[in-house]
């Protein structure tokens, strides 16, 4: 009980000079006011990270006595069970013996489908539940979900009426709750048969997707002689040859299906294995001697990337440059990279397309706002 902030009648009272009882008080007042929590007051929440919810503020009635929260405060959920579950549940106790109102919580009992506690009312003391606390096994902290709210639940508690008049909820929170459940279980299912026929048809269009590769592969087979994988871009790719274009070309090899060795022998044309062995970012064709002005922060960059055949040499402290000969167009992707460390001096054309790239590019150009 936190006597700071939870109040209750003053204890006696005189009218017109006689004295009244406690009890004779609380009797009168419960004949125009019926018990329960004001609208929306005394919210109970999950609001930390450990077993404990938060009591809010408000009021409520029970039996005459008029009860006040004004702070929010912390409760403690007692530690879960290893194997059994349990409900506990938040009561406001009307104590006689104190003439008291506070908030406590009344720990269940452990089962495998455990029941919520159910409200003490006797002569002495008489609860209002403001809700069930769902304790499974193992549970180390209260969630929103694991909260039941009773509070319109007028058989554990409802709302007060006045003045004398009683307002019971009890069927209308029964009917809420069916309704939630109904719409609940109605959503879940039609939710649940969505998904399956959308599995039955995205595995029907793979399917049928799969069958159209394969019979696209035995319609169309490609013979061609490989030379080098490379992987960029976060994919693999085949440097190869087809049987039916003289040209180097690049496949990627995870959308290949129905892959076969020959017993035919590759084409050993020593072009197009040049030619692989100088790819750079999976781009080929024709070297041409390539020209970089580099800082020295980056020379193994340029050695894991070009390999040691290549000429370099020392401009000043700072910087080295480098002459190689390999496929200019992949010496373009890569240099971009590493704008702040490479300059590409020759070939010129190539000079001027990245400048035209970093002239085109959407930090620069785009507009303010």
């Amino acid at each position: 009980m936190n006597k700071e902030m939870e109040k209750s009648s003053e204890n006696g009272m005189f009218l017109d000079g006689r004295g009244y009882t406690a009890s004779e008080l609380y009797k009168t007042i419960a004949l125009l006011v019926g018990n329960g929590v004001y609208s929306n007051e005394l919210t109970p929440t999950a609001t930390k990270e450990n077993m404990t919810i938060t009591h809010g503020t408000g009021h409520a009635w029970i039996n005459g006595v008029v009860y006040v929260n004004s702070t929010p405060f912390v409760l403690d959920i007692a530690t879960a069970d290893g194997s059994l579950n349990r409900y506990d549940s938040l009561m406001l106790r009307l104590n006689l013996s104190i003439n008291e109102v506070y908030a406590i919580i009344v720990q269940g009992a452990y089962a495998t489908t455990p029941q919520p506690p159910a409200c003490t009312r006797n002569a002495e003391t008489f609860d209002l539940k403001i809700c069930d606390i769902y304790v499974p096994a193992g549970c180390t902290k209260i969630t929103q979900d694991q909260i039941t709210d009773t509070r319109l639940d007028s058989s554990v508690c409802g709302v007060p009426v006045f003045p004398v008049e009683h307002l019971d909820m009890t069927s209308f929170y029964r009917q809420i709750s069916a309704d939630l459940l109904k719409f609940r279980e109605d959503e879940e299912a039609g939710f649940a048969a969505w998904v399956a026929e959308q599995e039955d048809t995205n595995m029907a269009t793979m399917t049928d997707l799969v069958e159209a590769v394969r019979d696209a592969s035995d319609a169309a087979p490609y013979p061609l002689s490989p030379y080098e994988m490379v992987y960029t871009n976060e994919h693999y790719y085949l440097i190869c040859v087809p049987d039916h274009d003289p040209h180097t070309r690049l496949y990627r090899i995870d959308r290949m299906a129905d892959i076969r060795i020959l017993d035919e022998p590759r084409s050993e044309k020593s072009a197009q294995k040049q030619e692989a062995q100088d790819a750079v970012y999976a781009f080929v064709g024709a070297p041409e001697r390539v020209v970089l002005h580099c800082d020295r922060a980056v020379l193994d960059d340029v050695l894991d990337r070009f390999g040691t055949d290549i000429q370099i040499f020392e401009r000043d402290e700072q910087t080295f440059t480098a002459v190689l000969t390999t496929p200019p167009r992949g010496v373009r992707f890569w240099a971009l990279q590493y704008l702040s460390f490479v300059e590409v001096a020759e070939p010129a054309w190539l000079r001027q397309e990245i400048i035209e790239s970093i002239a085109r590019n959407q930090y620069t150009n785009r507009k303010n706002g």
